[in-house]
């Protein structure tokens, strides 16, 4: 099992973002999930719209410099419980799944902000 703490954390987003240039979402399984929870880390406790919720995503990918489709994304951060969408898949709401927080130490939620997710993805 993995443990991530938030120094680790940063490392990796920079890693990922910055120095690799990784056009496809990456195959490795922590990857993926430091990157999903970099994206779920830069949204509010509220509930989007399918709207908002695109135009976050969209803000993040070139904020960070991935190219992924920001729908995929988004039903991406969906099937891993990232986020939680109503019946009618018309609003989306941030979660925490049960399953990932053994995996991600309590610093990277309590010491990075949405500003910080940000800023160590464009370091060069």
């Amino acid at each position: 099992m993995y443990s991530i703490r938030r120094k680790a954390f940063e490392k990796r987003i920079v890693d990922l973002c910055v120095r690799s240039k990784i056009w496809a979402f990456p195959q490795k399984r922590l990857d993926q999930l430091i990157l999903l929870k970099s994206i779920v880390l830069t949204l509010n406790d509220q509930e989007y719209t399918e709207k908002m919720i695109n135009q976050k995503l969209q803000l993040w990918l070139e904020s960070v410099g991935i190219h992924v489709d920001y729908v995929s994304l988004r039903r991406r951060l969906v099937d891993e419980g990232f986020l939680c969408r109503d019946t009618r898949g018309t609003h989306y709401q941030v979660q925490n799944p049960d399953w990932v927080q053994p995996i991600f130490e309590a610093d990277v939620d309590n010491g990075i902000t949405r500003g910080r997710v940000l800023f160590f993805a464009r370091i060069k």
